[in-house]
């Protein structure tokens, strides 16, 4: 039942986008902007793993902007790892995806379209793998070897802000909020990371773990 209501809830929402769109009337001295690609990378995400054991994140996005619409494509790849839950070493290694769709509001202000300000949802698909290592103070033992693997779905709702410089770059701010819709498998131990969405237990607490997730995203990219 309660996924039933997200999903309906996604479809409102999309609803609900289109239709501000076409009802919301021009100014007489609006200047009709052109349609652009975008394509970026992102960093807030990746530079932090990278300290931290030569983890990473890599999140290339291409965007599509026909009128106001804003369609959007995410991949992402990585490979995480960090030592939790009472000296077990764990790292998670993933692929997901992020396909989406928004509004761009600054699309109907008469403005030279260098600030962009969106907001849309994403549907998420990601597949990971989580290992942990639990290392034994005794020399005698060996460590034990834990692996579990998850299919997650989920939605995305984000804000963006979008400046575009002169020569076409241009750099994104996107706080978002995240839900995994479908139940963990965690034979072994609570899920740490769910790619594609972030941190699942930030307390790092040995019995449970959490389905949302807050989040931001600083993008750099190109405008065609």
């Amino acid at each position: 039942m309660k996924k039933s209501i997200i999903l309906i809830a996604i479809v409102f929402f999309g609803i609900t986008l289109k239709s501000f769109a076409q009802d919301v009337e021009e100014p007489d001295n609006y200047q009709e902007k052109k349609n652009h690609f975008y394509l970026s990378v992102e960093l807030l995400k990746t530079i932090p793993w990278l300290m931290i054991d030569n983890a990473y994140i890599i999140e290339p996005q291409l965007e599509y902007r026909s009128k106001s619409l804003v369609l959007s494509l995410q991949y992402g790849l990585n490979d995480i790892k960090n030592i939790i839950y009472n000296r077990m070493e764990y790292r998670n290694q993933g692929t997901y995806y992020k396909i989406g769709a928004g509004i761009d509001f600054s699309y109907f202000k008469n403005n030279d379209d260098r600030n962009n300000i969106i907001l849309g949802g994403n549907l998420i698909f990601s597949s990971y793998k989580e290992t942990g290592v639990v290392v034994f103070e005794n020399p005698y033992f060996g460590n034990a070897e834990l692996i579990q693997e998850n299919d997650s779905r989920g939605i995305e709702v984000y804000f963006t802000y979008r400046r575009v410089f002169e020569n076409n770059f241009f750099v994104n701010v996107t706080p978002r909020i995240a839900y995994v819709i479908t139940d963990y498998d965690e034979p072994l131990f609570p899920v740490y990371y769910a790619s594609g969405y972030g941190v699942v237990n930030v307390f790092e607490n040995n019995t449970s773990n959490l389905n949302f997730t807050i989040g931001a995203s600083l993008k750099v990219g190109y405008r065609f």
